[in-house]
């Protein structure tokens, strides 16, 4: 639906979408707000398959196909069914209770984890498999092969890649 918002005709979709960028989580007045200004035009609670009762988001296994009842489909139709299924609450649950664990995961961040505050210094480059790499191409390997957090291949890659991957933002090594 057509609507204006901060002096712009945008839609619903877009608004919510700007209001993620612009950090306003569902918890807060300005989003409070907002809610009550567009209720009427806007807003249902869609269902997030891989979002979790604090509402922290796991990643989607998009690709992987879902056998139920006869019927099959990737997890990424199934999440496009929950968005719009007009936000059944029921529907919702039963949903992350029976695809959950097969549709979602939670990612393996190879910064995550290790003592003290760290940030992922993504350019640098490490030895892979007897190849020259980035933490970066690390990264896109954890999640091109699904990798977990607290599995054993996650917690190995932390050990031999993280001092090299992870500074402490402080740190005189860490540049922006």
């Amino acid at each position: 639906r057509g609507i204006t918002f901060q002096s712009q005709e945008t839609t619903c979709r877009n608004m919510n979408d700007q209001l993620a960028a612009q950090d306003i989580g569902r918890g807060s007045g300005t989003c409070g707000t907002i809610r009550e200004m567009y209720a009427d035009r806007c807003c249902y609670d869609e269902c997030s398959l891989c979002e979790r009762p604090d509402g922290t988001a796991l990643d989607l296994r998009a690709d992987r196909v879902v056998r139920q009842g006869g019927y099959e489909a990737t997890c990424l139709e199934i999440t496009e069914m929950l968005r719009t299924s007009g936000g059944d609450e029921t529907l919702c649950a039963d949903a992350r209770d029976q695809l959950g664990e097969q549709c979602c995961l939670a990612q393996c961040e190879l910064c995550a984890g290790l003592p003290g505050e760290t940030s992922p210094q993504w350019y640098e480059t490490v030895m892979f498999n007897g190849l020259t790499t980035t933490c970066l191409g690390l990264d896109f390997l954890l999640r091109a092969e699904e990798v977990g957090e607290g599995g054993e291949l996650c917690d190995q890659f932390r050990n031999e890649y993280g001092g090299t991957c992870c500074y402490p933002p402080s740190s005189p090594a860490w540049s922006p």
